[in-house]
């Protein structure tokens, strides 16, 4: 007997039938759990001018000189192109305008490999400390 309670609860809960007649289920449906997913902003694709622009600026304290190699050194190395991947043989990869190495992603973020702003500013700091030797394009030389 001490079931019992237990039992019929159970029994109104799922709206089991007794002698053919269902009992009363007076319990409202929960709403489904609806979770939106956020939809990713897209990075927007920069325009040429844009890099370029950005290029001149990073470099501008190095001199005019620098900047223009820059700008033909990223040409020649990406087209300008922010999404630019390229493999190398020794199983590293070079990702971005300025084509920085993965090695660099320790030191400077994962950033350096999608956007083109983070991209430029590694690269000057590279430049800073090795010059143009990072780089082996037929603009970068």
């Amino acid at each position: 007997m001490k079931y019992l309670p237990i039992i019929i609860g159970i029994m109104i809960a799922t709206g089991i039938y007794i002698n053919g007649a269902r009992l009363p289920v007076e319990i409202d449906p929960l709403p489904p759990i609806v979770t939106p997913i956020p939809t990713p902003t897209p990075t927007p694709t920069p325009a040429k001018h844009e890099v370029i622009a950005y290029i001149a600026k990073v470099f501008e304290p190095a001199g005019t000189h620098s900047v223009v190699r820059a700008i033909n050194c990223f040409y020649s190395e990406s087209g300008l192109r922010w999404d630019a991947i390229g493999v190398n043989t020794n199983g590293t990869h070079d990702s971005g305008v300025a084509q920085l190495n993965s090695i660099h992603i320790k030191r400077f973020g994962k950033e350096i490999q999608t956007d083109f702003r983070k991209n430029i500013d590694a690269a000057y700091q590279i430049y800073k400390e090795r010059g143009w030797s990072a780089w082996y394009a037929w603009g970068c030389t």
